[in-house]
């Protein structure tokens, strides 16, 4: 099993733990995602089929427009919304997102983690620290 550690700029702090869900495109809420049953919709699309319910959601950034704060904004009202969001670039929509659902999110962590952590990896994140345990 291989541990590592980063260290991440807040926007929303917290304490969870969870399995990954690593995307290495970017992700938006709106068209991608249904709110009802929290599971990727767009074909072709490297997640399609995955459950965001309880998940860490890993991404490098977000592009979304507008209608994405709300999308995530409907994962809460159908309990479907992940546990905590983690990405390389913070993006003003997503940010947004995130603070309304108040989950633990992260962003810039000099590295890109959609490289290193892996679907499936347990992690543990702590204020800005993040520490993942491969299996």
């Amino acid at each position: 099993m291989e541990n590592m550690r980063f260290t991440g700029r807040i926007i929303v702090k917290g304490e969870v733990s969870g399995k990954a869900l690593v995307a290495t495109e970017p992700v938006s809420f709106l068209g991608m995602v249904n709110y009802k049953n929290g599971t990727f919709d767009y074909p072709d699309h490297e997640l399609e089929g995955q459950t965001i319910k309880d998940r860490i959601l890993v991404y490098p950034f977000g592009k979304g427009s507008s209608g994405d704060t709300l999308r995530m904004w409907m994962l809460e009202a159908f309990n479907k919304k992940p546990a905590a969001i983690l990405f390389n670039k913070a993006e003003p929509i997503h940010v947004q997102g995130a603070i309304l659902l108040n989950i633990p999110t992260l962003y810039g962590f000099g590295v890109d983690i959609c490289k290193i952590i892996k679907t499936g990896d347990n992690i543990f994140i702590r204020n800005n620290i993040v520490e993942v345990n491969s299996p």
